[in-house]
C-alpha cells in the first residue's frame, strides 16, 4: 500500500504568503478608490438636488402638476382600489362631519 504525499509544507507557506500579499493589494486599492470617490463628490448641504434645465420657462401646466390634488388623481386613474378607498374616505368623513352637526343642534 503507497501513501500518497502532499504537497511539501514550503509551497503552502509560499501560497499563504502570496494570498496575503493579494489581499493587501486589494485593500490598498479599496482604500485608494474611496479616497479618489470622496474628493470627486462635491460636498453636499443637506438640501436636495434638483436638476437645472437651462431655457425652459414654468408654465400654468407645470404649477397644476406639482400639486398634490394632481397626483392623487393620476393614481385614482392607474389603480381602482385606490379608487373606492378614497371614496370610501370621504364618505365616511363627510358622515362624521354630518354627525357632528346633528348633535350640535
Amino acid at each position: 500500500m503507497q501513501l500518497k504525499i502532499d504537497k511539501p509544507q514550503s509551497d503552502a507557506v509560499d501560497s499563504s504568503a502570496q494570498f496575503e500579499q493579494q489581499c493587501d493589494e486589494t485593500k490598498q486599492n479599496l482604500l485608494h478608490k474611496r479616497a479618489n470617490d470622496k474628493q470627486a463628490q462635491p460636498k453636499q448641504t443637506g438640501l436636495p438636488q434638483t436638476k437645472q434645465i437651462e431655457g425652459r420657462s414654468w408654465g400654468l401646466f407645470d404649477l397644476i402638476e406639482m400639486q398634490t390634488e394632481f397626483a392623487l388623481c393620476q393614481s385614482m386613474a392607474r389603480s381602482k382600489t385606490l379608487t373606492i378607498m378614497v371614496c370610501l374616505g370621504v364618505l365616511g368623513y363627510g358622515g362624521f362631519i354630518l354627525f357632528l352637526f346633528k348633535m350640535a343642534s
